[in-house]
């Protein structure tokens, strides 16, 4: 499915280094699911994300810079890691590649099978199945505006409501 709007004109994929995406996110793992807000801001020294629950209450912040990782969250206690994936595996007991996702979310996944159109519509990285079934325009170099990530029982899904590339 594709928008009509018709997106400012956007770099390759491959040249997309500093990004802020607002947007919606899904997670099911087994039994258990949750929903959110995200806002993310990605730079390649540094990452800010913003979990806001279905009302606007913060949730938690994860920050990742030169000293590591560490996620705050809404009563005000710091989980701390040297990484990412350190981090996510303390919170959630599996280590989610956060530093792949930033790739994964403009579509930059080599290897990935395109459509016609020229947009990546899936892939297999690190363990994870990677979908992208929704698209900004027809354009080749448009962004996803939706995107799946698949792994055993864990299942994330990303409604992304606006790019912001700088």
């Amino acid at each position: 499915m594709h928008s009509t709007n018709v997106p400012p004109p956007r770099p390759s994929r491959q040249d997309i280094a500093v990004f802020t995406i607002e947007a919606r996110i899904s997670v099911r793992q087994g039994e258990k699911s949750s929903n959110a807000r995200l806002s993310w801001q990605h730079q390649a020294e540094r990452d800010e994300i913003l979990v806001t629950g279905p009302f606007g209450q913060g949730i938690a912040e994860l920050v990742r810079d030169a000293n590591g990782a560490r996620l705050t969250g809404a009563d005000h206690k710091e989980i701390i890691a040297p990484d990412w994936d350190t981090l996510t595996e303390k919170i959630f007991g599996i280590a989610l590649p956060l530093n792949g996702v930033a790739r994964w979310l403009s579509a930059n996944v080599a290897g990935a099978e395109n459509d016609a159109l020229g947009h990546p519509v899936h892939a297999e990285e690190q363990g994870w199945h990677i979908a992208w079934p929704a698209y900004e325009s027809d354009a080749a170099n448009a962004l996803p505006t939706a995107i799946s990530l698949q792994r055993d029982d864990i299942e994330v899904r990303l409604k992304i409501d606006r790019w912001q590339l700088n």
